[in-house]
């Protein structure tokens, strides 16, 4: 279970996903935020529903750049990923040199994308964005090996594998604090966390997170101390295969 039914439209319970469930001799959800979400929807055993988090490949750390304005954005390009807020936050901070790459494919909300557009060339910002599409593999790793920092305003997110992904690099993060998004980020040394939370729809917070990791080196070396060390401690795909495994040996025993 990796999206609750309803939850990219802020739904509850549905009567066609609770008979799924209560047909399935167990759950496997992608964070413990997802997990307690169909506990508190549906009258599920508590044993029913085991969370295994997705894992990230091992990949080499990425070496941020001087001015460390180069912003990598990695999602389909639709309402619910919020890259309308991440356009107006950007908007807010043309005073500032930055550049911003967006991954993600763009056929899925056509007019979104054209106001997306419309919004860019409102602020005066059209020429520091990249579109790049959908990119994956080695095209992918490109991207992320020429960030400094990650940045989603998405809305809706159950756990966020961009977020590690970007991590396991050793890039920080700048995420809206929703759903299973503090379970992905987790934790670096003594509480420290690598990354920045952010209110959803809420581009005057993200542009004020945003000037603060520009405009200050202190912080930024501590973002990138805590995700240097989160990225040791992401778990392999090897070891969430292995988590996976455990759940389908007992449901076959």
């Amino acid at each position: 279970m990796h999206l609750p039914f309803g939850d990219d439209a802020g739904l509850g319970a549905d009567p066609r996903e609770a008979a799924v469930l209560d047909s399935a001799a167990a759950v496997i959800a992608t964070s413990t935020w997802t997990s307690d979400r169909l506990r508190a929807r549906y009258p599920l055993r508590h044993d029913a529903v085991r969370v295994v988090a997705p894992g990230v490949d091992p990949v080499s750390a990425v070496p941020s750049s001087c001015a460390a304005n180069r912003l990598l954005s990695v999602g389909v390009v639709a309402p619910h990923k919020g890259h309308d807020v991440l356009i107006d936050a950007l908007g807010r901070l043309a005073d500032l040199p930055w550049e911003c790459t967006i991954v993600g494919a763009t056929t899925q909300d056509p007019d979104f994308v054209a106001d997306l557009h419309d919004r860019a060339a409102t602020a005066g910002i059209a020429d520091r964005l990249d579109w790049s599409g959908p990119l994956t593999g080695a095209e992918l790793d490109s991207a992320y090996s020429t960030a400094d920092l990650l940045v989603s305003a998405t809305r809706h997110e159950t756990y966020g594998m961009v977020l590690t992904e970007a991590l396991a690099r050793g890039i920080p993060v700048v995420v809206s604090d929703v759903g299973g998004v503090r379970e992905a980020v987790g934790h670096g040394p003594h509480g420290t966390v690598p990354a920045m939370l952010v209110p959803p729809d809420n581009p005057v917070a993200l542009a004020d997170t945003l000037r603060s990791w520009l405009t200050e080196p202190g912080l930024r070396d501590r973002l990138r101390a805590s995700a240097g060390y989160r990225r040791r401690a992401l778990p392999s795909w090897q070891v969430t295969a292995l988590r996976v495994d455990l759940v389908l040996s007992g449901v076959a025993r």
